[in-house]
């Protein structure tokens, strides 16, 4: 593990604390934004306590991956909403740079062991 790799993990961490936070707290803004997606507030709260597990397992060097795959469903959450329910793609975009990261937070801190008989093979592939 780098510098590098744990600077990364613990800004993407402070995003999705804060992120998730403001879901799980029913802040005003977060609760309009998903009426006007027509996502009962479960999505909200499920969303905020995807985000902020998957914060607190990124920090964790052997749980990064595990974190990791989580945020990545957020963030394709976000993007498909963004683009679908919403219709203004360039709101996509910070979603995108996001699991952009994600993507390599999880290679650099989590396994490299990739291919089959890999910790990430044997996660998508029981």
């Amino acid at each position: 593990m780098t510098l590098v790799d744990l600077s990364l993990s613990i800004l993407i961490a402070i995003i999705f604390f804060m992120a998730g936070a403001f879901k799980l707290s029913g802040q005003k803004r977060s609760v309009e934004n998903f009426r006007r997606w027509n996502y009962p507030a479960s999505i909200r709260l499920a969303g905020g306590l995807f985000e902020v597990t998957g914060a607190t397992l990124l920090l964790v060097p052997s749980l990064t991956l595990y974190g990791a795959v989580l945020l990545l469903g957020v963030m394709l959450m976000a993007i498909y909403t963004h683009i679908v329910r919403e219709r203004i793609p360039r709101n996509a975009i910070g979603p995108l740079i996001l699991l952009i990261l994600i993507v390599v937070t999880g290679l650099l801190r989590g396994s490299t062991t990739i291919g089959p008989g890999g910790d990430l093979f044997r996660m998508l592939i029981p």
